[in-house]
């Protein structure tokens, strides 16, 4: 139907109302349809004269008593939630685990790391092959999630040693290269594993890595 055209039947008519109105009233004008049904029924089967008022009465009454049922349910929805999840101080994680146990396959668990904001942070699942009993498998779960825990902490006291020392300069800008990008300190991590002592060396550069550093030189792009 093109628009501002004049709806030539009852079905246009009202397709073209549920388009253009908005939620309540269209909520209002489908109530007043199905209450005209159930009044037309009411006559026919019941001998009841239902007039103008009542239907209006009624269908205001049902969407009242639906929209009432939509804030409770969400309301309920809501509580739910807030019993699920309860915030964290600053500084802390949440780590939850479960497991699940597939007879004829094995056991399952998962590991779900998340900040003070409900964010994921980061995640575990693993296969074991055997068939435990719950206590058992659980109680693996939260190991395996624990000891996860243990490396988060260590790897977030690496990163904080990072940002307290790039601090001390006037711009520091990270960025992340692919392998192809970043050959020349790829090279220099591999031969460290060279060196005979576990002392940082400083300005020893291998004939190898000087090559490819060269190469590098002469292909960038300014």
């Amino acid at each position: 139907m093109l628009p501002h055209e004049q709806p030539s039947s009852i079905g246009d008519w009202i397709e073209q109302m549920s388009k253009t109105g908005d939620s309540n009233s269209q909520g209002l004008f489908e109530t007043l349809l199905w209450t005209a049904w159930y009044a037309r029924n009411e006559g026919t089967h019941n001998h009841k004269v239902l007039d103008h008022h009542w239907c209006f009465s009624f269908a205001d009454r049902r969407l009242l008593e639906h929209k009432e049922g939509k804030i409770a349910h969400y309301q309920a929805e809501k509580k739910k939630l807030a019993a699920q999840w309860t915030r964290l101080s600053v500084g802390f994680l949440k780590l939850n685990v479960d497991a699940s146990i597939v007879q004829g396959t094995g056991t399952k668990i998962g590991v779900v790391f998340r900040d003070l904001d409900g964010q994921i942070i980061t995640t575990l699942t693993r296969f074991y092959p055997d068939e435990m009993v719950v206590e058992v498998a659980e109680a693996i779960a939260c190991r395996d999630g624990v000891s996860l825990a243990k490396n988060l902490s260590y790897v977030g006291n690496v990163i904080a040693d990072i940002f307290d020392i790039i601090s001390s300069f006037d711009s520091f800008i990270p960025s992340y290269v692919r392998r192809i990008g970043n050959n020349v300190a790829h090279l220099f991590a591999r031969y460290a594993f060279s060196a005979s002592s576990n002392e940082p060396t400083i300005g020893i550069i291998p004939e190898h890595v000087l090559r490819a550093a060269n190469l590098e030189a002469s292909v960038l792009v300014l």
